[in-house]
């Protein structure tokens, strides 16, 4: 390597700016061998160091916050929102390639959690969700972000289109006879994937046809309806499984003829984060329709599902 004129490293030393800008030039330039590469290097590393550093503290705040939020519901203050917020908003800003992926909660363990936290013992010690949701395997739908809850407070079954199969169906069954759930969410999506496909009519390889056929059954309900083709058939595939569950004999039936359990039906909206109760049932009759007006579940407000759904029936 040619060797570094002294005076391009002490500049290096006593004027990073006007260091900076001579490099530049330099690479420009194509005259490689002037650049003093071994400073370059020092600032790329320094530069990774720097941000990960940076990051990782950022998700040490938030995690303890988020921990605070979720446990210490009584202390609550404007002050931790913002604490929230503003973490969350400065990870956003760091550069793409040290960004958790956008659809994972950044309220999950990046960082080592003390397995000592009492309320972390708790949820690992034993199980009482109050909500099962059977949801879209869609990535960008997922309860627990959807609805800010933690670890242990939903049963979450997830599958594409929000389909009932004889499994799903046993794990609904587990959740509510077993475990005592009362309430189950069906809860489809806009510009579902699954019921797209559904709609094109095009053949599909492997198990998926299994999956489309499903769905098939919903878009019958729709011909003729006006509006958008793909969101009346979303809804209509929701409005179907809640009706599928609550007549499925003997354990969900049962269930909600005693008032023990209630089914109803979400849609979450992409744009907007919302979801709206779409369907309902109560002593096995399914209401369907201008539910939607009644209830709006906003992210963060599932605590206040069941109380919501109470009014309503």
């Amino acid at each position: 390597m040619t060797l570094i004129p002294k005076t391009t490293a002490q500049l290096y030393e006593t004027d990073f700016v006007a260091w900076t800008e001579q490099t530049a030039q330099l690479i420009r330039a194509e005259q490689f061998g002037q650049v003093d590469w071994d400073a370059v290097i020092e600032e790329i590393e320094s530069l990774g160091r720097s941000d990960r550093r940076e990051l990782k503290s950022r998700l040490e705040v938030l995690l303890q916050h988020l921990l605070k939020w979720q446990y210490q519901s009584n202390l609550r203050s404007g002050c931790w929102r913002n604490t929230i917020d503003e973490q969350r908003n400065r990870i956003e800003d760091l550069p793409n390639n040290l960004q958790v992926n956008s659809h994972i909660p950044l309220f999950w363990p990046f960082v080592k959690i003390s397995r000592d936290t009492p309320s972390l013992t708790s949820a690992m010690k034993s199980v009482h969700p109050f909500a099962v949701i059977l949801g879209c395997a869609d990535s960008r739908v997922p309860p627990e972000i959807v609805f800010d809850e933690g670890l242990g407070d939903l049963f979450v079954i997830r599958v594409a289109g929000n389909i009932l199969d004889d499994g799903t169906l046993a794990s609904i069954e587990f959740a509510t006879a077993e475990l005592g759930v009362p309430l189950v969410m069906v809860l489809g999506h806009e510009r579902c994937g699954a019921v797209a496909a559904t709609l094109k009519g095009d053949e599909v390889p492997g198990h998926i046809s299994r999956l489309l056929d499903a769905i098939k059954p919903a878009l019958e309900q729709v011909k003729g309806q006006t509006g958008n083709q793909l969101d009346n058939a979303v809804r209509a595939n929701i409005k179907m499984v809640v009706g599928q569950i609550t007549s499925s004999k003997p354990v969900l039936t049962e269930l909600v003829q005693q008032g023990k359990l209630k089914i109803v039906g979400g849609r979450y909206d992409l744009d907007s984060g919302t979801v709206e109760i779409i369907a309902l049932c109560n002593l096995g009759q399914v209401r369907l329709g201008a539910v939607s007006n009644e209830i709006a579940i906003t992210p963060a407000r599932m605590s206040h599902l069941t109380e919501a759904v109470q009014r309503v029936v």
